[in-house]
């Protein structure tokens, strides 16, 4: 054999060697396979099965029960909190789940004849990340059962294994997994909820979008009962804001939780009739049974129970008043240009001039060219033309046009050739004469002039001077001159011009002569007409004009054009030119009222842009994000959860939370369900508010930056200057009285400017014979009014032009008519908005600090004396006087999208609330008895557990407290007039005791607000 064919063959001896071996080995180890069918062993493990599901769903519902009254939700910085995942809470239950079955496994024995079977988990060995998390990650557990209010558990990989005699005959491997009646689940997900609906802000479901409905509802309502009159001088309180903030609350509650602490109920019931009275009492607490009454009277128990389902929107008239009364006084002054113009253009006609021409005759005479050989050297021609009677047909009228004058004529034109000839020395001339004969129809055309602001109609007696209703020749005297144009030379020269093709044929113009009864008549059709416009009216969303959102001025124009038709009343023919020149003054009017409403309309899109931007400038926000603030609050919050079933019976949970009521106050740690001494503020509030003190408006401050105006309204003077009077009889502080009397001539200085101003279009309207007389007429009509504020007030408000002009009817010969008061009124009007003719703002703004200083002291020292002698009854007196004193200070920003067209007046304030629950206790059954009462409980605790079983417990997390912090504006439109709206007791920023703390577990930080655009928070003596 080769040597090549011995290689990989292995010798049979000792193939028998190995095979000895081998059998040998295992005998000696007892490496029989286990017999899995044996009935036995099946039985046993059968029952193993069972006990396992038994144990794990002990140990499912204890952990449960732990991981309800410690709940881990924020999960620690360790190794074993690193194993817990996104979601801490369920990790640790998992974590739970598992300790608490691989424990009680170790108990678990069952037999079945001489087999014993034992349920094995490995064991977490040690602390680190990896071991604890690959036992989390053994357990799964997911809601289950009706509505998902059990929960079902699996472990997977229990290892059973079955013995006999010590030895192992079956080892399997199984997942098992329970249903308990646990709503464990449940009642922490409703309590994220609960929380994250807590902290949400205005534009998502829940707190922030709650307080904001609640606070547009106390706001809107303070402030339009502030505007009335009421002596309201903080519209948005401390108080108030802790009241609706816990009402928000308990209504977040019952959407997430599916119910409220009844103390929390009974407190914000017994709160709410608190600040009732506080609010109708002057800041007296009674617990009377009219308390009741009171609170029914408030209007309270919609603001903190009705969602904003039941707040009906707000809002605002404006009219087109003003651009109506100042082009009617443009149009119907003694300078009335314009209405001139209207008249001059009407009264005008269109006229053109037609011919018609037709040979009758043609002759020729003379000789061309004499006999022999003469040479043609020159040629001259010439044309006599001999115009004459004659007899032509005239042109006919076109469609439109009426013919005016007519003539006829006979034009003979003679066209004469002379040749001069030479033959040698000598010359000689011939002469042919042409002789055509054109019979001319002349005649001249007219209509009455377009063009004109008046629709394109007929004016069929447009040249009949009988036709026209205020006299006067109608268009007659146009015709009149066009037909003379034909006659004698005039018509001579025109025939000549139709045969030689010379006729101007265009259409020109001809100004006619109007009476003067027209324009009379014309400013009383006006007359009527300006009623009805300066009536059109537009009514708008308040918000939405105080915060510039919608501008009215293009709402009133798109108004005016869906009425022009109607207030035109434009025939379909003119019954005579008369009527025409009216119509066209109509339509000029309106289109020259339109025109300012587009101008106010360009100056509102460029002021909305600087006043959105100086709002977020100030912390605000931009007053779109404002909008939609107010958009969403009356969007309702849906419910989260619903009364639902559970195993074994109704999931009834319950709702404990330490406090029951978050107040603003300092309470005792312990007694707000938190640990440690000393006190804390569970709640801390802030709300800032805009414009405290008087201001100008819109239209001046926003285009020159809000707080760069060094003038205000003369109305907003006023309104302080009179604030000032009650309060400075009450107490007769002398820097109050020196700051008034400042206030007072700055409000007479105006006032001279005003009168001065009405003279001058008295005399323009040719009313009075001297200065002296117009002075007198001045003086009587604003001398109703005993007080420079009032006759301020008067001028402001449109009382003193109307005195004015009755004044005038009684006392002159003269008719002050619609014009005169439209007159007065833009003169007013343009004078108050001359930034020279208002008030410097420093003396209103210093005598309105000077009036809160003084009575707020005087009512902080009354309260105090009358709390000591129970003198209420001379104290309520001083307190209603100086509350109607501050409650008359200006406040808010006059919306003025142009100088002078008031709109309304705007405020804000902006809400910040902050707090946090001390304990929070969320109980439900878990079904029928036995089961009893399953407790959730997040209280900020620290969570330990021994997961790798060495004695020493491991820190898992902690149950972080509810807590929440929240921001929100509320925007408040009232009409023009009266005090505006705002916090007139000097106080626009105003803070709880607690705001300035960190909170009561340090966890939050403070969301700082920027500096009031109000300016100082408080009003002081001294600037």
């Amino acid at each position: 054999m080769d040597e090549r064919e011995d290689r990989g063959r292995v010798p049979f001896a000792l193939v028998g060697v190995l095979l000895l071996v081998s059998s040998a080995t295992i005998a000696a180890t007892g490496g029989q396979q286990p017999v899995t069918n044996e009935p036995t062993v099946e039985r046993a493990i059968e029952r193993a099965d069972a006990a396992t599901v038994a144990t794990l769903r002990r140990a499912t519902r204890k952990a449960a029960d732990e991981a309800a009254r410690r709940p881990v939700t924020v999960a620690a910085n360790g190794s074993v909190g690193r194993a817990l995942g996104d979601d801490p809470f369920r990790d640790a239950l998992r974590l739970r789940a598992y300790l608490a079955v691989r424990n009680d496994l170790r108990t678990v024995r069952v037999g079945a004849g001489d087999v014993t079977v034992r349920a094995r988990l490995p064991a977490v060995t040690n602390d680190s990340t990896r071991a604890v998390r690959a036992a989390i990650d053994r357990v799964r557990i997911e809601r289950a059962g009706p509505n998902g209010t059990a929960l079902r558990a699996t472990v997977r990989n229990v290892t059973l294994v079955a013995r006999r005699e010590g030895r192992v005959v079956d080892r399997v491997t199984r997942s098992p997994s329970v249903v308990v009646a646990s709503p464990v689940l449940v009642l922490h997900e409703r309590a994220e909820a609960f929380e994250s609906r807590a902290d949400a802000g205005p534009l998502e479901p829940g707190l922030g979008r709650r307080l904001t409905a609640r606070l547009y509802a106390l706001a809107w309502g303070r402030g339009l009962a502030q505007y009335g009159g009421a002596p309201v001088t903080n519209v948005v309180a401390t108080r108030h804001v802790e009241l609706l903030a816990n009402g928000a609350l308990l209504r977040t509650q019952r959407s997430t939780l599916g119910a409220v602490d009844p103390a929390g109920r009974s407190a914000v019931r017994d709160r709410t009739a608190a600040v009732a009275a506080a609010d109708l009492m002057g800041g007296a607490a009674t617990a009377s049974p009219a308390v009741a009454a009171l609170r029914r009277a408030s209007g309270y128990d919609q603001v903190v129970g009705p969602g904003p389902d039941g707040s009906r929107s707000r809002t605002i008239r404006v009219s087109a008043a003003t651009p109506a009364d100042g082009v009617f006084a443009r149009f119907t002054g003694p300078e009335a240009g314009r209405l001139a113009h209207v008249l001059d253009r009407t009264y005008a006609a269109e006229v053109r001039t037609a011919a018609t021409t037709r040979v009758v005759a043609r002759e020729r005479s003379g000789t061309r060219r004499p006999p022999g050989g003469w040479r043609l050297v020159g040629v001259e021609r010439d044309t006599v033309t001999d115009v004459r009677a004659g007899g032509g047909e005239t042109p006919t009228d076109r469609d439109g046009w009426r013919t005016l004058g007519r003539a006829t004529r006979e034009v003979v034109e003679s066209r004469i050739t002379r040749r001069t000839w030479r033959r040698g020395n000598e010359t000689r001339e011939t002469t042919v004469v042409r002789r055509t004969t054109h019979a001319v129809g002349l005649a001249v055309h007219g209509r009455a002039a377009r063009g004109t602001p008046a629709p394109a109609r007929p004016v069929p007696s447009a040249f009949d001077q009988s036709a026209s209703p205020v006299g006067g020749p109608n268009l007659a005297d146009v015709r009149r001159r066009v037909a003379r144009r034909l006659e004698g030379r005039s018509g001579d020269a025109l025939a000549e011009r139709a045969v030689d093709g010379r006729l101007d044929t265009g259409v020109r113009r001809v100004d006619g002569s109007y009476p003067p009864a027209l324009r009379k008549a014309v400013r009383r059709d006006l007359a009527a007409l300006h009623r009805e416009v300066r009536g059109t009216a537009v009514r708008l969303s308040a918000t939405d004009v105080g915060t510039l959102a919608t501008d009215p001025s293009t709402r009133l124009a798109a108004r005016l054009r869906e009425r022009r038709a109607a207030l035109l009343e434009a025939p379909s023919r003119y019954d005579s030119v008369a009527a025409k020149a009216s119509v066209a003054a109509r339509v000029d009017y309106i289109e020259a009222v339109l025109s300012r409403l587009e101008s106010a309309a360009e100056t509102h899109r460029a002021m909305r842009g600087r006043l959105d931007d100086a709002f977020a400038a100030t912390g605000f926000g931009s007053l779109s994000r404002v909008r939609g603030f107010r958009r969403a609050r009356a969007r309702p919050v849906e419910q989260s959860v619903e009364r639902t079933r559970a195993l074994g019976g109704p999931l009834d949970v319950g709702v404990e939370t330490d406090p029951a009521y978050l107040g603003v106050s300092a309470v005792e740690r312990g007694a707000a369900g938190f640990e440690g001494n000393g006190s804390i503020h569970p709640l801390a509030t802030r709300n800032l508010n805009a414009f405290t003190l008087p201001y100008g408006d819109v239209a001046d401050t926003v285009v020159g930056r809000l707080l760069a105006d060094r003038r205000v309204r003369l109305a907003t003077a006023a309104r302080t200057l009179r604030s000032t009077r009650t309060a400075s009889n009450v107490t007769g502080n002398r820097t109050l009285e020196r700051r008034r009397g400042a206030l007072r001539e700055a409000v007479n200085g105006s006032l001279r400017v005003v009168r001065d101003r009405l003279r001058g279009t008295l005399r323009r309207h040719g009313v009075g014979r001297s200065r002296a007389t117009r002075e007198r007429l001045v003086t009587a009509a604003l001398g109703r009014w005993g007080t420079p504020a009032a006759r301020a007030l008067a001028v402001s408000n449109g009382s003193a032009t109307r005195a004015l002009a009755l004044t005038v009817a009684r006392r002159t010969a003269t008719d002050p008519g619609p014009g005169l008061r439209a007159a007065l009124n833009a003169t007013t009007r343009r004078t108050l908005a001359d930034r020279s003719t208002r008030p410097r703002r420093r003396p209103a703004r210093r005598a309105a600090n000077a009036t809160r200083t003084v009575a707020g002291r005087v009512l902080s020292e009354g309260t105090r004396v009358a709390t000591r002698s129970a003198a209420h009854a001379g104290v309520g007196y001083a307190e209603g006087r100086l509350g109607r004193s501050l409650g008359a200070v200006p406040a808010g920003l006059p919306v003025a999208p142009v100088p002078g067209y008031w709109v309304a007046t705007l405020n804000a304030w902006h809400v910040a609330v902050r707090g946090e629950y001390g304990r929070v206790v969320l109980r439900s059954r878990r079904g029928r008895p036995p089961e009893g009462t399953l407790s959730y409980v997040r209280d900020g605790r620290g969570v330990r557990l021994d997961v790798d079983g060495d004695g020493e417990t491991e820190h898992l997390g902690r149950s972080a407290r509810v807590s929440f912090d929240v921001s929100t504006t509320v925007v408040v439109v009232v009409p023009p007039g009266s005090r505006g709206v705002g916090d007139t007791n000097g106080d626009a920023d105003e803070r709880s005791p607690g705001w300035t703390e960190r909170g009561p577990t340090g966890g939050r930080s403070d969301r700082r607000m920027r500096t009031p655009i109000a300016g100082p928070s408080r009003g002081s003596l001294r600037e």
